[in-house]
C-alpha cells in the first residue's frame, strides 16, 4: 500500500510539474491540469510534502488513540 500511495504521489507530481501529454499520458495531463486549477501554486508543493507524512505512517505503523487523534 505504501509503494502504491507513493507512486500515486510522485506521478501526482510530475504531471503537474510537466502536463503533456506525450511524457504523463492523458489522465496524467487532465490530473496535472485539474491540480493546478483547484490548488494553484500549491499544488506544486503538496504532493512532495505528503510523501513525509506517509513515511513516517510507514514505519510506525501502530495504531493507538493518540495517532489516530494527531492524524
Amino acid at each position: 500500500m505504501f509503494i502504491v500511495v507513493m507512486a500515486f504521489l510522485i506521478f501526482l507530481g510530475l504531471s503537474t510539474f510537466v502536463p503533456d501529454s506525450s511524457i504523463v499520458g492523458v489522465y496524467g495531463s487532465k490530473i496535472g491540469y485539474l491540480n493546478y486549477d483547484m490548488f494553484g501554486y500549491l499544488a506544486y508543493i503538496y504532493p512532495f510534502l505528503l510523501i513525509v507524512p506517509s513515511f513516517f505512517i510507514y514505519r510506525d505503523s501502530t495504531f493507538d488513540n493518540r495517532r489516530v487523534e494527531f492524524i
